[in-house]
């Protein structure tokens, strides 16, 4: 997929103070997410420009699965914003996003062998109960809607939540299913584990109960 904005594909570029256009290998980021050249110690401000080769700004979808795996690259594109709005593509971003699948995986590699091993889980609290229905009626509907980068943000703040603490198997279930349709290797990944033998796909999707 290429994103394209009135006949352009989008990226940030970077040009230090000499003129000369530096790869996404010749910087560093510091925790701020500004650019610094490795050789020089430079500090340099993106700029949205059209992606080409000239420019060193140019994005291989192969080299981002090679490096991040398929379900970082499908979340990113779906993270980026509204489906409607030209956004430039962000090698920074890329790597929040592969923090959470990559935090995803540890929880839910937990989680499963918990499961799995027939370990009790402990019951929810009440703020991690309702945290739970809004985030399937949240998830659920910005689906339905297209609005993808909003459902993920929702995800994000609900793994947060489940994960700082022993919460109830029904968190497992409820996060890897919805987080399902945009991480579905991870996810079948940690259902497998957890001693399922079907896809999450054949699941039923998760229901918020209107009395909480």
């Amino acid at each position: 997929k290429k994103l394209v904005h009135q006949g352009m594909i989008l990226s940030y570029s970077y040009r230090d103070s000499k003129g000369v256009y530096r790869n996404y290998s010749d910087l560093d980021f510091d925790k701020d997410g500004k650019a610094i050249v490795k050789e020089t110690g430079e500090r340099i401000e993106p700029v949205v420009e059209k992606m080409s080769k000239s420019k060193k700004n140019v994005v291989n979808p192969d080299d981002i699965v090679n490096k991040y795996g398929a379900d970082t690259f499908r979340l990113y594109e779906m993270f980026m914003g509204p489906l409607e709005m030209a956004k430039p593509w962000n090698m920074k971003a890329i790597e929040g996003v592969h923090r959470f699948i990559k935090k995803a995986w540890r929880w839910g590699s937990s989680q499963a062998e918990k499961t799995k091993a027939n370990t009790p889980f402990p019951e929810d609290d009440k703020e991690t109960l309702i945290l739970r229905h809004q985030t399937i009626k949240k998830v659920t509907e910005d689906i339905e809607n297209l609005k993808f980068n909003t459902a993920i943000s929702a995800l994000m703040v609900y793994l947060n939540k489940i994960a700082e603490a022993e919460c109830s198997k029904d968190n497992f279930y409820a996060f890897f299913t919805l987080l399902h349709p945009f991480a579905p290797h991870i996810t079948d990944e940690i259902w497998e584990k957890a001693g399922n033998k079907n896809f999450i796909s054949f699941e039923k999707w998760p229901e918020t109960d209107i009395s909480i």
